[in-house]
């Protein structure tokens, strides 16, 4: 396949894909994959947005009609109907009934309970006893979330609940490469906070480029976490507002759009930002002319704190 790719080689790949597929999900994924071709060969893809693209596959949505068969629910009537059969003295019953009940509200499959046999068994895919720890220090009512993010907020602390991973220098792409291979720590919270796209902004990409980035992030990281996510909007640049200026203001303003079709939460920052309509020198470091400073560390610290504050679980 020549790269870039055109719309009408795109298309055809998709129905040459679905003589032998099923699902269109899985003709979405090798387009996915060429996709990851042109990121990685640094080349633009506003093709895998093109509307003849999106009408192909609608099309072969209608064709391929496919529903996967699904096993059948266990209910709480079913649960107490098995409780009933089970003899709580015995230990064996009582191991079988826990078993059941972690199950049952846990949401676990079959595997993650039980192996297939003692010599296919994992402790690291199925239950064992040291893996359940009550914490009897743990707030079970205070919100736990996490800032994910390039270096502007680095030093963003303090916030009760919250921890910051910041990877200098991250574009859009670069963290959801981090997402994918496990390098950003989403397990047990409840808001997942993202602030990305300053990096992205300096280089030549394109506003379309930059929005396709954060779908592929927002895609990536609702099969990552059930946290909330957030996103926050892009921060102006002092260092080269003149140029940049009505570029960040458009990736905020699509990133919004983008934000409420899928159902997250954006919050714009920018304007907390300015002054008299430009950056207030006051809040970002003198060096760069880019990076936040104490006074703009601390009213980041705060829109965060505001923003967690007004979140229910």
């Amino acid at each position: 396949m020549p790269v870039p790719a055109t719309v009408h080689v795109l298309t055809l790949y998709a129905q040459f894909l679905s003589r032998s597929f099923k699902s269109v999900d899985s003709i979405k994924n090798y387009l996915s994959s060429v996709r990851y071709l042109h990121l990685l060969l640094d080349l633009e893809y506003p093709q895998f947005e093109a509307f003849h693209l999106r009408l192909v596959l609608r099309g072969l949505c209608r064709i391929k009609a496919h529903c996967q068969k699904q096993a059948l629910p266990i209910t709480p009537h079913i649960l107490l109907q098995i409780y009933k059969k089970l003899d709580m003295n015995s230990a064996y019953d009582a191991t079988i009934w826990c078993l059941f009940l972690h199950a049952f509200f846990l949401m676990f499959r079959k595997s993650n309970l039980v192996p297939d046999s003692i010599s296919t068994f994992d402790h690291n895919k199925q239950l064992c006893r040291d893996s359940i720890i009550f914490d009897c220090k743990r707030n079970f009512f205070e919100k736990r979330a996490t800032i994910v993010s390039a270096s502007i907020p680095k030093y963003v602390s303090g916030i009760d609940g919250c921890t910051t991973q910041a990877f200098p220098g991250a574009t859009i792409g670069r963290l959801t490469e981090l997402i994918s291979s496990g390098k950003v720590d989403l397990i047990s919270l409840d808001f997942v906070i993202v602030h990305v796209g300053t990096n992205n902004i300096s280089s030549s990409q394109s506003v379309d480029t930059i929005m396709s980035y954060f779908g592929d992030l927002i895609h990536k990281l609702k099969k990552m976490t059930f946290a909330k996510l957030i996103f926050t909007s892009i921060l102006p640049r002092p260092v080269d507002h003149m140029k940049t200026g009505a570029k960040v203001n458009k990736v905020n303003t699509e990133l919004k759009r983008l934000c409420k079709r899928n159902n997250l939460l954006y919050c714009n920052l920018y304007r907390s930002f300015l002054l008299d309509n430009i950056p207030d020198s006051s809040l970002f470091a003198p060096r760069d002319g880019l990076h936040l400073n104490f006074a703009g560390t601390e009213l980041f610290r705060k829109k965060i704190i505001n923003i967690i504050k007004h979140q229910s679980i």
